[in-house]
Protein backbone atom coordinates (compact mmCIF):
# COMPACT_ATOMS: atom_id res chain seq x y z
CA UNK A 1 0.00 0.00 0.00
CA UNK A 2 1.20 3.67 -0.78
CA UNK A 3 0.99 5.97 1.90
CA UNK A 4 3.03 8.04 4.04
CA UNK A 5 3.96 8.58 7.91
CA UNK A 6 5.11 11.88 9.83
CA UNK A 7 6.55 12.07 12.87
CA UNK A 8 7.56 15.02 15.24
CA UNK A 9 9.19 15.84 18.33
CA UNK A 10 12.09 16.98 19.82
CA UNK A 11 14.15 19.07 17.65
CA UNK A 12 17.36 17.53 16.74
CA UNK A 13 20.90 18.40 16.71
CA UNK A 14 20.63 20.29 13.78
CA UNK A 15 16.66 21.33 14.34
CA UNK A 16 15.21 18.57 12.41
CA UNK A 17 11.95 17.84 14.03
CA UNK A 18 9.51 16.67 11.51
CA UNK A 19 10.80 14.02 9.07
CA UNK A 20 8.37 11.83 6.60
CA UNK A 21 8.67 8.21 5.60
CA UNK A 22 6.36 5.92 2.86
CA UNK A 23 4.90 3.70 4.20
CA UNK A 24 7.78 1.10 2.98
CA UNK A 25 10.06 2.95 5.47
CA UNK A 26 11.82 5.22 2.71
CA UNK A 27 12.74 8.57 4.32
CA UNK A 28 11.32 11.91 2.44
CA UNK A 29 11.11 15.26 3.79
CA UNK A 30 12.75 16.82 6.71
CA UNK A 31 11.23 20.45 8.55
CA UNK A 32 13.30 22.00 10.66
CA UNK A 33 11.63 23.78 13.89
CA UNK A 34 13.64 25.01 16.54
CA UNK A 35 11.05 23.78 19.01
CA UNK A 36 9.34 21.24 20.77
CA UNK A 37 6.22 19.60 18.92
CA UNK A 38 3.34 17.67 20.42
CA UNK A 39 0.71 18.05 18.43
CA UNK A 40 0.91 16.77 14.13
CA UNK A 41 -1.45 16.30 11.59
CA UNK A 42 -1.57 15.76 7.70
CA UNK A 43 -4.74 16.31 5.92
CA UNK A 44 -5.51 14.53 2.16
CA UNK A 45 -3.87 16.96 0.05
CA UNK A 46 -0.55 16.38 2.20
CA UNK A 47 -0.34 19.83 4.03
CA UNK A 48 1.49 19.35 7.64
CA UNK A 49 0.19 21.26 10.45
CA UNK A 50 1.93 21.06 13.73
CA UNK A 51 1.78 22.52 17.03
CA UNK A 52 3.82 22.93 20.35
CA UNK A 53 6.45 25.32 21.82
CA UNK A 54 6.62 28.18 20.78
CA UNK A 55 8.98 30.15 18.39
CA UNK A 56 9.99 33.44 17.68
CA UNK A 57 7.17 34.22 14.98
CA UNK A 58 4.45 31.66 16.63
CA UNK A 59 4.70 33.19 20.52
CA UNK A 60 4.48 31.45 23.10
CA UNK A 61 2.52 28.50 21.29
CA UNK A 62 2.63 28.44 17.55
CA UNK A 63 0.73 26.42 15.25
CA UNK A 64 2.36 26.33 11.99
CA UNK A 65 1.02 24.64 8.54
CA UNK A 66 3.29 23.48 5.76
CA UNK A 67 3.18 22.12 2.43
CA UNK A 68 3.44 19.40 1.43
CA UNK A 69 7.28 19.99 0.20
CA UNK A 70 7.88 21.22 3.70
CA UNK A 71 7.39 25.28 2.80
CA UNK A 72 5.93 26.97 5.97
CA UNK A 73 2.26 28.56 4.66
CA UNK A 74 1.37 30.44 7.88
CA UNK A 75 1.87 30.82 11.54
CA UNK A 76 -0.55 30.94 14.57
CA UNK A 77 0.18 31.93 18.04
CA UNK A 78 -1.95 30.10 21.06
CA UNK A 79 -0.39 31.96 23.61
CA UNK A 80 0.33 28.78 25.37
CA UNK A 81 1.64 25.05 24.84
CA UNK A 82 -0.15 23.45 21.81
CA UNK A 83 -0.17 19.41 22.83
CA UNK A 84 -2.77 17.81 19.89
CA UNK A 85 -3.43 18.85 16.41
CA UNK A 86 -6.43 17.31 13.82
CA UNK A 87 -6.90 18.39 10.29
CA UNK A 88 -9.32 17.49 7.47
CA UNK A 89 -9.32 18.95 3.79
CA UNK A 90 -11.33 22.08 4.85
CA UNK A 91 -10.08 22.80 8.62
CA UNK A 92 -7.40 22.39 11.19
CA UNK A 93 -8.35 22.61 15.26
CA UNK A 94 -6.02 22.23 17.93
CA UNK A 95 -5.72 21.82 21.83
CA UNK A 96 -3.58 23.00 23.98
CA UNK A 97 -2.72 25.02 27.56
CA UNK A 98 -4.74 28.42 28.83
CA UNK A 99 -3.53 30.79 26.20
CA UNK A 100 -3.99 33.78 29.18
CA UNK A 101 -2.23 36.04 27.37
CA UNK A 102 -4.65 35.69 24.72
CA UNK A 103 -7.46 34.69 25.78
CA UNK A 104 -8.58 31.83 28.38
CA UNK A 105 -9.24 29.35 25.33
CA UNK A 106 -7.79 25.68 25.06
CA UNK A 107 -8.95 24.53 21.87
CA UNK A 108 -9.37 26.66 18.42
CA UNK A 109 -10.69 25.97 15.10
CA UNK A 110 -8.85 27.35 11.63
CA UNK A 111 -9.61 26.98 7.88
CA UNK A 112 -7.09 25.88 5.81
CA UNK A 113 -6.16 29.38 5.21
CA UNK A 114 -5.52 29.92 8.53
CA UNK A 115 -8.88 32.01 9.58
CA UNK A 116 -10.00 31.56 13.24
CA UNK A 117 -13.21 29.85 13.12
CA UNK A 118 -14.22 29.62 16.59
CA UNK A 119 -12.59 29.13 20.04
CA UNK A 120 -13.41 27.51 23.46
CA UNK A 121 -12.44 26.71 27.03
CA UNK A 122 -12.00 22.95 28.44
CA UNK A 123 -10.83 24.71 32.05
CA UNK A 124 -7.86 23.02 32.03
CA UNK A 125 -4.98 21.49 29.64
CA UNK A 126 -6.60 19.93 26.58
CA UNK A 127 -4.38 17.13 25.96
CA UNK A 128 -5.74 15.23 22.71
CA UNK A 129 -7.74 16.05 19.71
CA UNK A 130 -10.02 14.85 16.98
CA UNK A 131 -12.21 16.03 14.63
CA UNK A 132 -14.68 13.96 12.16
CA UNK A 133 -15.82 14.56 8.70
CA UNK A 134 -18.57 16.28 9.61
CA UNK A 135 -16.22 18.73 11.11
CA UNK A 136 -17.22 17.51 14.77
CA UNK A 137 -14.78 18.40 17.31
CA UNK A 138 -13.53 16.34 20.15
CA UNK A 139 -11.38 17.38 22.66
CA UNK A 140 -9.66 15.19 26.15
CA UNK A 141 -7.46 16.57 28.79
CA UNK A 142 -7.02 17.57 32.35
CA UNK A 143 -9.98 16.68 34.79
CA UNK A 144 -12.14 20.15 35.01
CA UNK A 145 -15.07 20.53 37.02
CA UNK A 146 -15.75 16.49 36.90
CA UNK A 147 -14.84 16.45 32.83
CA UNK A 148 -12.59 15.40 31.05
CA UNK A 149 -14.19 15.20 27.64
CA UNK A 150 -16.03 17.63 25.12
CA UNK A 151 -17.60 17.85 21.76
CA UNK A 152 -18.22 20.41 19.76
CA UNK A 153 -20.44 20.69 16.55
CA UNK A 154 -18.31 22.42 13.36
CA UNK A 155 -19.58 25.58 14.57
CA UNK A 156 -17.89 25.30 18.34
CA UNK A 157 -20.97 25.05 19.91
CA UNK A 158 -20.84 22.49 22.66
CA UNK A 159 -22.71 18.95 22.28
CA UNK A 160 -21.76 16.87 25.57
CA UNK A 161 -19.89 16.17 27.97
CA UNK A 162 -18.28 12.86 29.52
CA UNK A 163 -15.73 11.98 32.41
CA UNK A 164 -12.96 9.65 31.91
CA UNK A 165 -12.30 9.88 35.59
CA UNK A 166 -8.82 10.43 34.97
CA UNK A 167 -6.58 12.86 33.00
CA UNK A 168 -7.27 12.07 28.91
CA UNK A 169 -4.03 11.17 27.19
CA UNK A 170 -5.76 10.07 24.03
CA UNK A 171 -9.25 10.67 22.05
CA UNK A 172 -10.37 9.21 18.68
CA UNK A 173 -13.72 9.25 16.59
CA UNK A 174 -15.15 6.31 13.87
CA UNK A 175 -16.96 6.96 10.94
CA UNK A 176 -20.28 6.65 12.95
CA UNK A 177 -19.30 9.05 15.20
CA UNK A 178 -18.74 6.82 18.26
CA UNK A 179 -15.84 8.17 20.18
CA UNK A 180 -12.78 6.59 22.36
CA UNK A 181 -10.47 7.91 25.05
CA UNK A 182 -8.04 6.18 26.80
CA UNK A 183 -5.17 8.17 29.46
CA UNK A 184 -4.63 7.47 33.21
CA UNK A 185 -6.42 4.67 35.05
CA UNK A 186 -9.69 5.08 37.35
CA UNK A 187 -8.92 2.12 39.42
CA UNK A 188 -10.38 -0.24 36.73
CA UNK A 189 -10.11 0.71 33.33
CA UNK A 190 -8.31 3.47 31.11
CA UNK A 191 -10.28 3.36 28.12
CA UNK A 192 -13.68 4.29 27.39
CA UNK A 193 -16.18 3.98 24.56
CA UNK A 194 -19.17 6.35 24.28
CA UNK A 195 -21.54 6.79 21.10
CA UNK A 196 -22.47 10.02 19.51
CA UNK A 197 -24.40 11.32 21.69
CA UNK A 198 -21.93 10.97 24.65
CA UNK A 199 -23.54 7.60 26.14
CA UNK A 200 -21.14 5.11 27.54
CA UNK A 201 -21.15 2.21 25.65
CA UNK A 202 -18.23 0.07 27.67
CA UNK A 203 -14.87 0.46 29.35
CA UNK A 204 -11.60 -1.69 29.35
CA UNK A 205 -8.67 -1.63 31.45
CA UNK A 206 -4.73 -1.88 30.39
CA UNK A 207 -3.10 -2.10 33.68
CA UNK A 208 -0.99 0.92 33.00
CA UNK A 209 -1.30 4.66 31.77
CA UNK A 210 -2.25 4.81 28.09
CA UNK A 211 -0.50 7.83 26.32
CA UNK A 212 -2.88 7.32 22.94
CA UNK A 213 -5.20 5.99 21.15
CA UNK A 214 -6.89 5.02 17.47
CA UNK A 215 -9.73 3.22 15.95
CA UNK A 216 -9.58 1.03 12.51
CA UNK A 217 -12.74 0.65 10.05
CA UNK A 218 -13.73 -2.29 11.42
CA UNK A 219 -14.13 -0.55 15.22
CA UNK A 220 -11.11 -2.47 16.50
CA UNK A 221 -9.25 0.05 19.05
CA UNK A 222 -5.67 0.35 19.69
CA UNK A 223 -4.16 1.96 22.57
CA UNK A 224 -0.07 2.31 23.20
CA UNK A 225 2.10 3.39 26.61
CA UNK A 226 4.84 1.88 28.20
CA UNK A 227 6.12 -0.69 26.05
CA UNK A 228 3.37 -2.05 24.87
CA UNK A 229 1.07 -2.12 21.89
CA UNK A 230 -2.94 -3.58 22.89
CA UNK A 231 -5.90 -4.54 20.44
CA UNK A 232 -9.20 -4.11 21.32
CA UNK A 233 -12.33 -5.18 19.45
CA UNK A 234 -15.38 -3.00 18.79
CA UNK A 235 -16.85 -4.51 21.89
CA UNK A 236 -13.76 -3.74 24.49
CA UNK A 237 -12.16 -7.57 24.28
CA UNK A 238 -8.84 -7.34 24.42
CA UNK A 239 -7.64 -9.26 21.18
CA UNK A 240 -4.41 -11.60 22.65
CA UNK A 241 -4.15 -13.85 19.62
CA UNK A 242 -2.28 -12.58 16.04
CA UNK A 243 0.89 -11.10 17.80
CA UNK A 244 -1.34 -8.93 20.06
CA UNK A 245 -0.32 -7.37 22.14
CA UNK A 246 2.76 -6.12 21.10
CA UNK A 247 5.46 -5.90 23.86
CA UNK A 248 9.17 -6.11 22.34
CA UNK A 249 10.00 -2.09 23.04
CA UNK A 250 10.64 -1.13 25.97
CA UNK A 251 10.08 2.09 26.09
CA UNK A 252 7.13 4.95 26.21
CA UNK A 253 5.46 4.74 23.31
CA UNK A 254 3.38 8.26 22.84
CA UNK A 255 1.20 8.42 19.30
CA UNK A 256 0.10 5.27 16.91
CA UNK A 257 -2.16 5.13 14.05
CA UNK A 258 -3.50 2.40 11.74
CA UNK A 259 -3.55 2.38 8.15
CA UNK A 260 -6.55 1.21 6.17
CA UNK A 261 -4.78 -2.04 5.00
CA UNK A 262 -4.35 -2.57 9.35
CA UNK A 263 -0.59 -1.69 9.46
CA UNK A 264 0.21 -0.05 12.60
CA UNK A 265 2.89 2.74 13.18
CA UNK A 266 3.62 3.72 16.85
CA UNK A 267 6.60 6.70 18.37
CA UNK A 268 8.06 7.79 21.03
CA UNK A 269 10.77 7.79 23.27
CA UNK A 270 14.38 6.19 21.54
CA UNK A 271 14.89 2.33 22.11
CA UNK A 272 18.14 0.18 20.40
CA UNK A 273 18.30 4.12 18.66
CA UNK A 274 14.95 4.08 17.18
CA UNK A 275 12.12 6.15 17.85
CA UNK A 276 9.35 5.15 14.61
CA UNK A 277 8.58 1.17 14.63
CA UNK A 278 6.20 -0.07 11.67
CA UNK A 279 4.06 -3.31 12.01
CA UNK A 280 1.77 -5.50 9.60
CA UNK A 281 -1.96 -6.11 10.70
CA UNK A 282 -0.49 -9.02 12.79
CA UNK A 283 1.78 -7.89 14.86
CA UNK A 284 5.25 -8.46 13.03
CA UNK A 285 7.79 -5.61 12.69
CA UNK A 286 8.08 -4.26 8.91
CA UNK A 287 10.52 -1.56 10.18
CA UNK A 288 12.07 1.18 11.91
CA UNK A 289 13.48 4.54 11.88
CA UNK A 290 15.56 6.42 14.43
CA UNK A 291 14.71 10.63 15.06
CA UNK A 292 18.28 11.17 15.50
CA UNK A 293 18.05 9.90 18.94
CA UNK A 294 15.64 11.94 19.92
CA UNK A 295 12.02 11.55 21.69
CA UNK A 296 9.20 11.41 19.43
CA UNK A 297 5.68 12.61 20.53
CA UNK A 298 3.54 12.83 17.73
CA UNK A 299 2.09 10.91 14.49
CA UNK A 300 0.56 10.96 11.15
CA UNK A 301 -0.57 9.13 8.33
CA UNK A 302 -1.43 10.05 4.92
CA UNK A 303 -2.84 7.89 2.59
CA UNK A 304 -4.13 7.54 -0.92
CA UNK A 305 -8.21 9.54 -1.56
CA UNK A 306 -9.55 5.71 -2.47
CA UNK A 307 -8.39 4.14 0.71
CA UNK A 308 -10.99 6.19 3.16
CA UNK A 309 -13.68 6.05 0.52
CA UNK A 310 -16.16 3.82 1.58
CA UNK A 311 -16.54 0.79 -1.42
CA UNK A 312 -19.13 1.31 -4.03
CA UNK A 313 -22.12 -0.73 -4.95
CA UNK A 314 -21.78 -2.86 -7.93
CA UNK A 315 -23.15 -0.74 -10.90
CA UNK A 316 -25.26 -3.11 -12.23
CA UNK A 317 -27.37 -3.00 -8.96
CA UNK A 318 -27.15 0.80 -8.20
CA UNK A 319 -27.93 2.08 -12.30
CA UNK A 320 -29.14 -1.09 -14.10
CA UNK A 321 -27.09 -0.93 -17.79
CA UNK A 322 -28.30 2.27 -19.55
CA UNK A 323 -28.58 1.31 -23.24
CA UNK A 324 -28.71 4.91 -24.31
CA UNK A 325 -25.48 7.03 -24.02
CA UNK A 326 -25.89 10.60 -23.62
CA UNK A 327 -22.18 12.65 -24.43
CA UNK A 328 -20.65 15.03 -26.17
CA UNK A 329 -18.01 13.23 -27.94
CA UNK A 330 -14.23 14.66 -27.91
CA UNK A 331 -12.05 12.16 -29.15
CA UNK A 332 -8.75 14.32 -29.15
CA UNK A 333 -7.44 17.30 -26.52
CA UNK A 334 -8.76 20.83 -28.33
CA UNK A 335 -5.35 22.55 -28.82
CA UNK A 336 -6.41 25.91 -26.47
CA UNK A 337 -5.63 23.96 -23.96
CA UNK A 338 -2.30 23.88 -24.12
CA UNK A 339 -2.32 27.08 -25.05
CA UNK A 340 -4.40 27.99 -21.51
CA UNK A 341 -7.81 28.50 -20.90
CA UNK A 342 -10.31 28.82 -24.25
CA UNK A 343 -11.27 32.08 -24.29
CA UNK A 344 -14.25 32.08 -27.31
CA UNK A 345 -14.83 28.60 -27.14
CA UNK A 346 -15.98 26.60 -23.88
CA UNK A 347 -14.27 22.99 -23.28
CA UNK A 348 -15.88 20.27 -24.33
CA UNK A 349 -18.61 19.08 -22.02
CA UNK A 350 -17.60 15.49 -19.99
CA UNK A 351 -20.10 12.63 -20.42
CA UNK A 352 -23.19 12.26 -18.45
CA UNK A 353 -23.17 10.23 -15.23
CA UNK A 354 -25.07 7.59 -16.87
CA UNK A 355 -22.93 7.36 -19.66
CA UNK A 356 -20.15 7.02 -17.05
CA UNK A 357 -21.51 4.05 -15.63
CA UNK A 358 -20.91 1.78 -18.52
CA UNK A 359 -17.11 1.46 -18.46
CA UNK A 360 -15.64 4.92 -17.52
CA UNK A 361 -12.43 5.91 -18.16
CA UNK A 362 -10.08 9.14 -16.77
CA UNK A 363 -7.20 10.33 -18.30
CA UNK A 364 -4.76 12.69 -16.92
CA UNK A 365 -2.25 15.49 -18.97
CA UNK A 366 -0.14 17.99 -18.12
CA UNK A 367 0.91 20.85 -19.92
CA UNK A 368 3.86 23.46 -20.21
CA UNK A 369 5.41 21.61 -23.28
CA UNK A 370 3.14 19.29 -25.58
CA UNK A 371 0.43 17.39 -24.28
CA UNK A 372 2.05 14.26 -21.35
CA UNK A 373 -0.35 11.81 -20.31
CA UNK A 374 0.00 10.12 -16.88
CA UNK A 375 -0.83 7.08 -15.48
CA UNK A 376 -2.17 7.73 -12.68
CA UNK A 377 -3.25 5.36 -9.29
CA UNK A 378 -5.33 8.16 -7.30
CA UNK A 379 -7.09 11.60 -8.02
CA UNK A 380 -8.39 13.41 -5.25
CA UNK A 381 -10.20 16.76 -5.76
CA UNK A 382 -12.06 19.10 -4.19
CA UNK A 383 -14.74 21.97 -5.17
CA UNK A 384 -16.38 24.12 -3.19
CA UNK A 385 -18.21 27.21 -2.73
CA UNK A 386 -16.62 29.93 -2.48
CA UNK A 387 -13.08 29.00 -1.58
CA UNK A 388 -10.37 27.81 -3.17
CA UNK A 389 -10.40 24.15 -4.23
CA UNK A 390 -7.29 21.73 -5.20
CA UNK A 391 -6.21 18.51 -6.86
CA UNK A 392 -4.26 16.06 -6.33
CA UNK A 393 -2.76 13.01 -8.02
CA UNK A 394 -0.74 10.36 -7.32
CA UNK A 395 1.00 8.67 -10.86
CA UNK A 396 2.08 5.47 -10.39
CA UNK A 397 5.29 5.57 -12.14
CA UNK A 398 8.35 7.87 -11.45
CA UNK A 399 11.92 8.41 -12.89
CA UNK A 400 14.65 11.05 -12.80
CA UNK A 401 14.17 12.14 -16.47
CA UNK A 402 10.12 12.06 -15.85
CA UNK A 403 10.54 14.11 -12.85
CA UNK A 404 12.68 16.30 -14.61
CA UNK A 405 10.30 17.08 -17.25
CA UNK A 406 6.98 17.43 -14.82
CA UNK A 407 9.69 19.95 -13.13
CA UNK A 408 10.24 22.04 -16.74
CA UNK A 409 6.03 22.18 -17.08
CA UNK A 410 6.21 23.59 -13.67
CA UNK A 411 8.56 25.95 -14.55
CA UNK A 412 6.45 27.23 -17.58
CA UNK A 413 3.03 27.13 -15.74
CA UNK A 414 1.55 23.72 -16.94
CA UNK A 415 -1.48 22.79 -15.81
CA UNK A 416 -3.27 19.30 -14.88
CA UNK A 417 -6.11 18.51 -17.22
CA UNK A 418 -8.88 15.35 -16.45
CA UNK A 419 -10.66 14.33 -19.60
CA UNK A 420 -13.51 12.10 -18.28
CA UNK A 421 -15.30 9.51 -20.13
CA UNK A 422 -17.01 6.21 -21.34
CA UNK A 423 -15.46 3.61 -24.13
CA UNK A 424 -18.04 2.45 -26.45
CA UNK A 425 -18.44 -1.33 -27.48
CA UNK A 426 -16.80 -0.55 -30.53
CA UNK A 427 -14.03 0.27 -28.86
CA UNK A 428 -14.04 3.68 -29.47
CA UNK A 429 -13.86 6.50 -26.72
CA UNK A 430 -16.16 9.46 -25.82
CA UNK A 431 -14.22 12.02 -23.39
CA UNK A 432 -14.46 15.96 -22.03
CA UNK A 433 -12.45 17.88 -19.85
CA UNK A 434 -13.08 17.14 -16.33
CA UNK A 435 -11.07 19.29 -14.44
CA UNK A 436 -8.00 21.64 -15.27
CA UNK A 437 -5.66 23.12 -12.36
CA UNK A 438 -2.33 24.69 -12.38
CA UNK A 439 0.42 22.95 -11.49
CA UNK A 440 1.98 23.88 -8.06
CA UNK A 441 3.72 20.76 -6.84
CA UNK A 442 5.80 17.57 -7.42
CA UNK A 443 7.13 15.13 -5.34
CA UNK A 444 8.75 11.82 -6.45
CA UNK A 445 9.38 9.07 -4.65
CA UNK A 446 10.92 5.68 -5.28
CA UNK A 447 12.25 2.59 -2.90
CA UNK A 448 13.32 -0.66 -4.30
CA UNK A 449 10.32 -1.84 -5.35
CA UNK A 450 7.79 0.82 -6.65
CA UNK A 451 8.01 4.73 -8.09
CA UNK A 452 5.00 7.17 -7.80
CA UNK A 453 4.71 10.83 -8.42
CA UNK A 454 2.77 13.10 -6.44
CA UNK A 455 1.05 15.99 -8.22
CA UNK A 456 -0.35 18.37 -6.64
CA UNK A 457 -2.68 21.81 -8.25
CA UNK A 458 -5.33 24.63 -7.62
CA UNK A 459 -8.33 24.38 -10.06
CA UNK A 460 -9.16 26.98 -12.15
CA UNK A 461 -12.08 28.56 -11.53
CA UNK A 462 -14.99 28.45 -14.66
CA UNK A 463 -18.20 30.02 -14.97
CA UNK A 464 -21.45 27.35 -14.48
CA UNK A 465 -24.85 27.90 -14.37
CA UNK A 466 -27.01 25.81 -11.46
CA UNK A 467 -28.68 23.26 -13.22
CA UNK A 468 -30.08 20.41 -11.37
CA UNK A 469 -28.75 16.78 -10.97
CA UNK A 470 -29.67 13.44 -9.68
CA UNK A 471 -27.49 11.54 -7.48
CA UNK A 472 -26.71 8.08 -8.60
CA UNK A 473 -25.28 4.97 -7.02
CA UNK A 474 -25.63 6.51 -3.46
CA UNK A 475 -24.17 4.13 -0.96
CA UNK A 476 -24.42 6.55 2.03
CA UNK A 477 -26.30 9.78 3.23
CA UNK A 478 -27.07 11.67 6.30
CA UNK A 479 -27.14 15.06 8.14
CA UNK A 480 -24.67 16.58 9.82
CA UNK A 481 -25.09 17.98 13.62
CA UNK A 482 -24.70 22.01 11.88
CA UNK A 483 -27.58 20.90 9.68
CA UNK A 484 -25.53 19.86 6.21
CA UNK A 485 -26.79 17.21 4.36
CA UNK A 486 -24.14 14.63 2.79
CA UNK A 487 -24.51 11.99 0.20
CA UNK A 488 -21.72 9.25 -1.05
CA UNK A 489 -22.13 8.36 -4.12
CA UNK A 490 -20.56 7.43 -7.84
CA UNK A 491 -18.65 10.37 -9.00
CA UNK A 492 -20.48 12.74 -11.66
CA UNK A 493 -18.06 15.40 -13.72
CA UNK A 494 -21.24 17.54 -14.34
CA UNK A 495 -22.33 18.54 -10.69
CA UNK A 496 -20.65 21.99 -9.40
CA UNK A 497 -21.65 23.54 -5.97
CA UNK A 498 -24.26 25.61 -6.33
CA UNK A 499 -26.31 23.07 -8.13
CA UNK A 500 -29.42 21.95 -7.30
CA UNK A 501 -29.20 17.99 -6.13
CA UNK A 502 -31.48 15.20 -5.02
CA UNK A 503 -30.27 11.85 -3.39
CA UNK A 504 -33.49 9.52 -3.55
CA UNK A 505 -34.74 11.47 -0.13
CA UNK A 506 -33.63 14.81 -0.07
CA UNK A 507 -33.13 17.94 -2.50
CA UNK A 508 -30.45 20.36 -1.27
CA UNK A 509 -27.94 22.75 -2.55
CA UNK A 510 -24.79 21.31 -3.38
CA UNK A 511 -21.69 22.94 -1.35
CA UNK A 512 -18.71 21.13 -1.40
CA UNK A 513 -17.54 18.02 -3.50
CA UNK A 514 -14.77 15.88 -3.01
CA UNK A 515 -13.99 12.82 -5.95
CA UNK A 516 -11.73 10.56 -5.24
CA UNK A 517 -10.98 8.41 -8.12
CA UNK A 518 -9.23 5.11 -8.58
CA UNK A 519 -8.49 2.14 -11.06
CA UNK A 520 -11.52 0.43 -9.21
CA UNK A 521 -13.71 3.21 -7.94
CA UNK A 522 -15.09 6.76 -8.58
CA UNK A 523 -16.62 7.96 -5.58
CA UNK A 524 -17.73 11.36 -5.08
CA UNK A 525 -19.11 12.98 -1.19
CA UNK A 526 -21.09 15.70 -1.65
CA UNK A 527 -22.08 18.57 1.40
CA UNK A 528 -25.02 20.86 0.88
CA UNK A 529 -24.52 24.52 1.82
CA UNK A 530 -25.27 25.99 5.22
CA UNK A 531 -28.83 25.94 5.94
CA UNK A 532 -29.91 29.71 6.12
Amino acid sequence: MTGYVFTAGEPTAVNYNIRKYSFAGAAGTIIARNSFIYGLSVDPAGNIYAGGVGTASGGDGGLRKYNSGGTLQWDKNHGATIYAVAANATDVCMGGGRATSIDSKTTRKYTASGTLSWSADHGDYVLAIAMDAAGNVYTGGIVSSSITTRKYNSSGTQQWTANHGATVNGIAVDAAGNVYTCGASNGSYTIRKYNSSGALQWSADTGDTDRAICVDSNGDVYVCGFGYIKKFNASGTEITTGGFPITSLITTLRAIAVASDGGIFVCGDPYSSKTLWAYSASGVLQWSANHDGYRCYALGIQEPPSAVVPPSLPLAIALGTPTIIVAVAAPSLPLAIELGIPTVTAPPVPPDVAALAVQTIYRLYVTGGGLLELPFAQLQCQRRLGDSTWITAIVSTCSTALLANLAARKAADGRIVVYSGVRLSDGGEQMGQFLQAVLTDIEGERTSRLGTIRLQGRLVPTAFSAQTRALYGVSRRGKSEDGKYWANCIADPLLHPNDAVTDGVQSWTAGAILYAIGPREHRMTVTSVSPS
